[in-house]
This record gives C-alpha cells, sequence and structure tokens, in this order.
C-alpha cells in the first residue's frame, strides 16, 4: 500500500512541475509530499515545498529557510528544496531521522564547520594509536604539534582533509568509508584502517599499492616478495611485481600464475606453449593444453610432439599411430606398406600379395619372390618371375658388331688422313728450298753450336738497288739456315714483342731439318710508317729428340722511303697549346723541324667516325701544295697514337690574336695581310674543286706579323672538306658542317651550297 501511495504522489510532483515549470510554486498554495522510503531500518524523512521557481529538470530557485540538494534520486531526477531542520543540533544543515526520532545525527555542517561522526566543529583532535615500537622522541614531537593523543579501541583512523560531509581524504593505510543512501548518497565519511599489508587501499578487499616488502598480485591483494621469487625468473626494478615468470608460470598484470600440470611454458590457464615431461600436445587439434602420453595408442617413443616411434603394424600421422593395412607391418601410410608379413607375402606396388597370387611365384620370403617356376627368375627387386633370357647373345652380339664396325671407320679415317696430309707435305716441300750442306758453296756463318746462317743482317736490297724500301709494301729477303746438330730439328722466325712499326712473315713459317740439311727461307717485311728500322728477329731452333731449345738473333737494317705515314717514336712532344673537340694540340719536334701535333683523342663512343674524318683531312693535306695552305709533314695512324702533324704557327689562330694583342700592337695593314693571305688559301681550294666549309678565324693560322714576309697567314683544319664534284651529286646534308656562328645561311637552313658557302 506504501509503495502505491510514493508511486502516486511521484507522478503527481512530476506532472505539475512538467506541465508548470515555467510558474511559480506559490500558485498552487502549498504543497507537501511526505513520500516514505525504507533503506535497511532507516526512514528518510524529506519534504519538497515552496519552490520559488522549478522546471521538468528540478529545481531552479529555493526560498528562505530551505537548502537545495544536489543528489539525483531513482529516476535520476532532483528531489529539489528541502527545509532546514532546527532539531538541537548545533550548526548542522541536514539531519538523518531514523525510526527512532530520538536518535537524530547530522550528516552535512554549515559550510564554516567540519563534520565527524555525526558532529559539527571548527575542529577536531586527531585520534593516533600508540604502538609498542614508537620511542618517545616521536611522541614529544605530536605533543610539540599541540596534537592531543589518545587511544581509542583497537582501530584507527586518519583523515587528512575534513570538509562539511566528513573526510574527504585519507592518509597512506586508511581507506574512504561512508553510510550510504539513495537521498544522501554518500554521508558521515570516516577513514577505516587498511589490511596491515596494503600502503593504500580502496576499500577493505582490494589494496591499490603494497608496502616495500609486498607487491600486488592479480587478485588485488599484497603478497610477500619473498613467494614472487618461487615462481618469478626477472621482476620489475621497482621491486612491485614481476616482469618475466618462470617455467610452469604465466604473467597476470605483474603477478605469476601457476599453469595447468600438463604445461612447460603456457600463456595462460588453458593454453600451452610447450608441454611437461610426459605430456604432448599436436599442432592443428583445438585442444590447447597438454595431454598425457598414456592417451597415444600403439605408440612406442613420444615426444612433447606426440608419437615419434609407432608399434609394428601402425604408422605415425600428425603424431598419433594409425593402423596399416592387412598382412603390413611396416608402412607409410594406409595406402603405402614398406614390409609385408613374412613368410608367404610379396610387396608389390606397396601392397601386400600372397605369393600365389604373383604369376609364377611359388615361395616368398621377407616380402620377396625368391623362387620361381621353370626357366623363370625372381626380379631383382623381388616383386614378380621373369622368364630367363641369355643377354650375352642378345646384348653381345650387336655390340661386337658395333665395336668391328667404328674401327673400321677409325682406320679408314685415320688412313685417309695420313694420305691427305702427306700429299700436303708433299706439296708444301715444292715450295721449300731444303738442301745438304756439304753439297752447297754457300758459305755459312755460325749462329751458335746447332744452327748456322749464310747472312747475319737483313737489308731487303734484293728487289733494286735504291736502298730505301716502300711503306705498306711487302719488301722480300732471303736467308738460309742450316743444321749442324746431331739431331732433327725444327727451325722457326719471331719478331720480338712491342714492333708496331713494321710486320714480317716468313715462307716457310716452320720447318724440320735433318742433320746437315738447311732451308731457304723468304722474309717479307711491310713497314707501316716511314722510318729507319734497326731490330733483331729471332730464329729459333727446337732438337726433338732432346726438346733442347735455341734463341739466336739475327740483324734487320733497312730504310723507308719518306711518306705522310710517320713513326710516332720519332715526334717530340714540348708542349699543350690547345684543346678541341677532335683532340689536343701540342707543340713539338720532328727531325729538327718545330711542329703542331695535333693528337686525336682516344673515345669509345664514335671512334669509326672520328678516325673517317682524321683520314679525311690526311688525303686533303696530303694533295695540297700551296704557301698558303699550313704545310703537312704527316699523321701517325698506329692505334692509340693516331696524330696529325703540322707547321707550327708561332703566333696560333687569328683567334688567339684577337684574344690576347690589343689594336696598337697588330695595325691595319697587318690585320689585312693576314685576311689576303686567307683569301688567296680559299683560292687555291676553289681552284682545285675543294670546298673548306669551316672558314673562321680558329681555323686561320698567323704564321709571322712580319709585313715584309711573303706569308703571314695559312688555312688549317680540312676535317670538314669536300671535293665539289662529290658534292656535287648531293649539295644538301642532314648533318650541320662546320661552326654554327661562322656559318653560311644555306648551310645553317640545310639549303644547297656551293662554293659560295665559304
Amino acid at each position: 500500500m506504501c509503495s502505491h501511495v510514493i508511486l502516486f504522489l511521484w507522478l503527481l510532483q512530476n506532472f505539475f512541475l512538467h506541465v508548470h515549470h515555467n510558474y511559480s510554486c506559490r500558485a498552487f498554495g502549498a504543497f507537501v509530499i511526505f513520500p516514505v522510503v525504507f533503506f535497511s531500518k532507516t526512514i528518510f524523512l524529506y519534504m519538497t515545498v515552496n519552490c520559488l521557481k522549478s522546471n521538468s529538470y528540478g529545481r531552479v530557485l529555493r526560498k528562505d529557510n530551505y537548502y537545495s540538494i544536489s543528489v539525483l534520486n531513482q529516476e535520476k531526477r532532483y528531489y529539489f528544496c528541502l527545509p532546514i531542520y532546527t532539531l538541537n543540533i548545533n550548526n548542522c544543515k541536514r539531519v538523518l531521522i531514523t525510526s527512532n526520532d530520538e536518535n537524530k545525527k547530522c550528516i552535512e555542517c554549515s559550510d564554516s564547520f567540519k563534520l565527524k561522526n555525526g558532529t559539527c566543529s571548527e575542529y577536531f583532535e586527531d585520534v593516533i594509536e600508540y604502538k609498542d615500537n614508537m620511542n618517545d622522541q616521536t611522541k614529544n614531537t605530536l605533543k610539540k604539534n599541540n596534537i592531543t593523543s589518545k587511544l581509542k579501541g583497537v582501530v584507527e583512523t586518519k583523515c587528512l582533509l575534513r570538509t562539511n560531509r566528513g573526510c574527504s581524504h585519507c592518509s597512506d593505510g586508511y581507506y574512504l568509508s561512508s553510510e550510504h543512501n539513495e537521498v544522501y548518497n554518500n554521508f558521515n565519511l570516516e577513514c577505516l584502517k587498511c589490511e596491515n599489508v596494503c600502503k593504500t587501499c580502496y576499500n577493505l578487499t582490494y589494496c591499490t599499492s603494497c608496502l616495500s616488502s609486498y607487491f600486488l598480485n592479480s587478485e588485488i591483494k599484497c603478497q610477500s616478495l619473498g613467494e614472487l621469487s618461487e615462481k618469478c625468473s626477472v621482476k620489475l626494478p621497482t621491486g612491485g611485481g614481476c616482469a618475466i615468470c618462470k617455467n610452469g608460470f604465466y604473467k597476470v598484470e605483474k603477478d605469476c600464475l601457476t599453469c595447468d600440470i600438463s604445461c612447460d611454458t603456457c600463456v595462460n590457464s588453458y593454453s600451452c606453449l610447450s608441454c611437461s615431461d610426459g605430456y604432448f600436445t599436436i599442432s592443428g587439434e583445438s585442444n590447447k593444453l597438454c595431454e598425457n602420453n598414456k592417451t597415444l595408442k600403439n605408440c612406442s617413443k613420444a615426444t612433447t610432439n606426440g608419437c615419434i616411434v609407432c608399434d609394428d603394424g601402425f604408422f605415425i600421422k600428425n603424431g598419433r599411430c594409425n593402423k596399416c593395412s592387412d598382412n603390413c607391418t611396416v608402412c607409410s601410410s594406409a595406402e603405402i606398406c614398406d614390409l609385408c608379413v613374412t613368410p608367404n607375402y610379396v610387396l608389390t606396388n606397396s601392397k601386400c600379395l600372397y605369393f600365389s597370387s604373383v604369376e609364377n611365384c611359388i615361395e616368398a620370403i621377407d616380402s620377396k619372390c625368391v623362387k620361381c617356376e621353370g626357366a623363370n627368375q625372381p626380379s631383382d627387386d623381388g616383386e614378380n618371375c621373369l622368364h630367363n633370357t641369355s643377354y650375352g647373345l642378345i646384348v653381345g652380339v650387336p655390340i661386337s658388331i658395333s665395336i668391328v664396325i667404328i674401327i673400321s671407320i677409325a682406320t679408314f679415317i685415320i688412313i685417309t688422313y695420313s694420305y691427305v696430309l702427306k700429299i700436303k707435305q708433299k706439296k708444301v716441300s715444292l715450295n721449300v728450298c731444303t738442301f745438304l750442306m756439304s753439297r752447297s758453296n754457300i758459305e755459312m756463318y755460325k749462329l751458335c753450336d746447332t744452327l748456322v746462317a749464310n747472312k747475319i743482317k737483313l737489308k731487303f736490297d734484293l728487289s733494286s738497288d735504291s736502298e730505301l724500301i716502300k711503306v705498306d709494301t711487302e719488301t722480300r729477303d732471303l736467308i738460309c739456315i742450316g743444321n749442324t746438330s746431331k739431331n732433327n730439328m725444327k727451325v722457326q722466325f719471331s719478331v720480338l714483342e712491342g714492333c708496331d712499326c713494321y710486320k714480317i712473315r716468313t715462307v716457310p713459317s716452320i720447318v724440320t731439318l735433318k742433320h746437315g740439311e738447311a732451308c731457304e727461307f723468304e722474309i717479307f717485311i711491310n713497314p707501316l710508317c716511314s722510318c729507319d728500322i734497326k731490330d733483331d728477329i729471332m730464329v729459333i731452333g727446337l732438337e726433338l729428340k732432346t726438346g733442347t731449345q735455341y734463341n739466336e738473333r739475327v740483324k734487320i737494317e733497312t730504310n723507308t722511303e719518306n711518306t705522310t705515314k710517320l713513326n710516332y717514336n720519332e715526334l717530340e712532344e714540348t708542349k699543350k697549346i690547345g684543346e678541341g673537340s677532335f683532340g689536343i694540340v701540342y707543340k713539338g719536334n720532328y727531325r729538327g723541324n718545330v711542329v703542331a701535333i695535333k693528337r686525336m683523342k682516344e673515345s669509345t663512343s664514335d671512334e669509326k667516325g672520328k678516325m673517317v674524318e682524321f683520314e679525311n683531312e690526311v688525303s686533303m693535306l696530303y694533295k695540297f701544295r700551296s704557301e698558303f695552305i699550313v704545310h703537312f709533314y704527316g699523321a701517325v695512324f698506329i692505334p692509340n697514337k693516331v696524330c696529325l702533324v703540322t707547321e707550327f704557327a708561332q703566333f696560333g689562330s687569328m683567334q688567339d690574336l684577337m684574344k690576347h694583342k690589343t689594336n696598337k700592337e697588330v695595325d691595319v695593314k697587318m690585320r689585312i695581310k693576314i685576311m689576303i693571305d686567307a683569301a688567296q688559301g680559299i683560292y687555291y681550294l676553289h681552284e682545285n674543286n675543294i670546298l673548306h666549309r669551316d672558314i673562321k678565324p680558329d681555323n686561320i693560322l698567323v704564321i709571322s706579323l712580319d709585313l715584309n714576309e711573303k706569308v703571314n697567314g695559312k688555312l688549317t683544319d680540312f676535317g670538314s672538306s669536300r671535293n665539289i664534284n662529290l658534292l656535287m651529286t648531293n649539295m644538301t646534308f642532314t648533318k650541320g658542317i662546320g661552326t654554327p656562328t661562322y656559318m653560311a645561311p644555306e648551310i645553317l637552313m640545310k639549303e644547297k651550297y656551293k662554293k659560295n658557302a665559304d
């Protein structure tokens, strides 16, 4: 009945407050509600009256002699304004009335007073429990600080901060406790002592931190560090728990808990990482804990990963033993048998068959057929019986015939090769002139104890009376070499290494001489440049019986004609004077003349094109015979030493003169004279149907600045020059020739051009 009244009054109250939340409470007169709520044996009496203004969420303005509460009811709404009782409790703001009206307790003091045990006061004496181990000095310190100490039972309370509602913060070793009511939420807050080993705690049951010799375990209780060492491998540096647990334990926060008995190491109480002795786990199975080895059936040997050796007639699959097929004692799987029951069973295609099932087999031992009927014999693997065939006849006869045929063919080839070789040697011998020295009147000179020659110096002067030989043409000489040893000897000629000025060949290249025989050798020399050749050629003799080799020298002395192909060894570079796209220009000497040596750069890219340009310039210079064209001495064509040798211009090019000389140093007459000389050079080229195609100050060399000299300027650099008759067939070029700054417009535009382009 009481609960129905409460519900009705609450609904009525909320209805009026909800509908008329913007009106004054006085519009309805004094409306008093006395709801009664039972909590244990305590009855709370409260009323909400005389609000000046309210809304559906609670009061917003209270009347005099009423106070507003800051707690919510069961419906999460405020109880609005309550009257201030004056129940003979000094300085009390809020009173708790129990079933016995005489037993009243203050639960909230006035703002300037503090609450303790239902009593309001401006201050309270601290209650301290004297302990047996507290020294006199500590007690005297407490007295000096005007702290009254007294004994109060066996419970000690210590409040650090007290307010008009009770204690709000306790010291270490205590926790905040209060009586509870839905209306007044927390009241009469006081500090109660924690368990002995707790440094701080939430309540009597749960610790939040521990004393120095204890740690907080997973059950939120303090446990001795001595007990932790039994299960902890590495402790936390602060000593407040475990960092790494020992085997057999798993970590829960800072504590280590015991693993399942089957686990050696584990993640938690129901999942093992490794198994203890006598237990196993199999990967892929749902059970995360290890199983006892005794659960493995037909297993002879087991590890933590399961069975590794099964009994006879069983095979391992996923760590467990499974039965083999019938009549099989050892198998790899249910389908593959490795050994059958013995005797009388044959292992055929990994299956066990009774011996009578194998054709012609009459006895089987150790999974093999060992005896067959008639002329049949067991196969090498013992799986079946094979007909006994004479392989000696079947294989031997064809092999013998094949060997005879191969030998016959090889003999025919050898005989034919020997015959052809002999004919070839006869043909060669017709061109080889060998003779007995005893029957010849040729005078021989001793080269060594075993070799003699008719001359010790080759001059290559057989063809004419002239002492000069031609360049790029073979010149012939003869020499006779004789064998004075007692054994046959092979004789040949060889040129010393590093010779790049000429080439030499001999006919015959090699010959075998008997004792007392001599051979006439033809020596052909091909000079690659104009040079004076003074060198040695080696005569090599090898005794065939003893293997002794003899090396003797024969001198070569001859001179070549003067050509434009120069010997690089006769050039002397003294100073670097310039560098261009083609190469580097040096000042040097050649046979007593001061020359300009234009050496081509070594480059792997477009090397062929640069060589063609070089040969073109050489061929052009070789044809020129004009005093207005720079004098051409020649060129070197030896690989890696390619260069061009021309007359040296003391004052460099006209471009150099313009750059390094002033107007006063070179007068107008000299400038005109140089230009006239250049024009004379161009005229000479055009008269010989040659286009220079790269006329510019860099290609006009200044030989002299003396007006009395006949020639002061000369043309040079003919790498871009072309014959006019050749150009008539194709007067346009896709590639620009010359220097763009000085290039004729028609060449720059890739149009047709003639002599006027210069």
